[in-house]
């Protein structure tokens, strides 16, 4: 039960981080766009692995709960599905860095960087010059490491 308990623990965790990353995509993506879309420049700055960190982090939680329900019966079931939820909320609001922290920042202009410096490599310009236009955006000039 502690390994279940510690589990639960550590998957709440990771789908916290998963959903504050989102979160954080979310609110940079509209804090860069002048068009008034709901997303803005979401899906453009959003760092390609954060779709297996959110696949892995729903499964775990399926997984998770579902377990939880099978060994230990439906009425405890219920209990773990809301405990799990109140869990998520608290790593979000007490533990996992909030969405307009530096520390996301930093993984999606690092993302944009290297991808920036993928597309340039490969002689994509357009793409290369369409990052590029959002790194001025956000105020961050391409380092001369990422210049091809």
């Amino acid at each position: 039960m502690i390994i279940y308990i510690i589990g639960l623990c550590f998957v709440s965790l990771l789908l916290g981080y998963s959903l504050k990353f989102n979160e954080a995509t979310l609110r940079i993506g509209r804090l860069i766009s002048d068009t008034g879309s709901s997303t803005g420049f979401q899906d453009a700055i959003t760092p390609p692995w954060t779709t297996k960190l959110a696949i892995i982090s729903y499964l775990a939680a399926i997984g998770t709960m579902g377990y939880g329900w099978y060994q230990y019966g439906w009425l405890s079931g219920i209990g773990i599905i809301v405990a799990f939820f109140v869990l998520v909320v608290l790593n979000q609001i007490l533990l996992l860095p909030k969405s307009e922290s530096s520390h996301f920042k930093q993984l999606i202009l690092r993302s944009m960087f290297n991808r920036y410096a993928d597309f340039k490599k490969t002689g994509d310009s357009v793409r290369a010059a369409a990052i590029a236009a959002l790194l001025e955006k956000l105020n961050a000039p391409i380092p001369e490491e990422f210049q091809c």
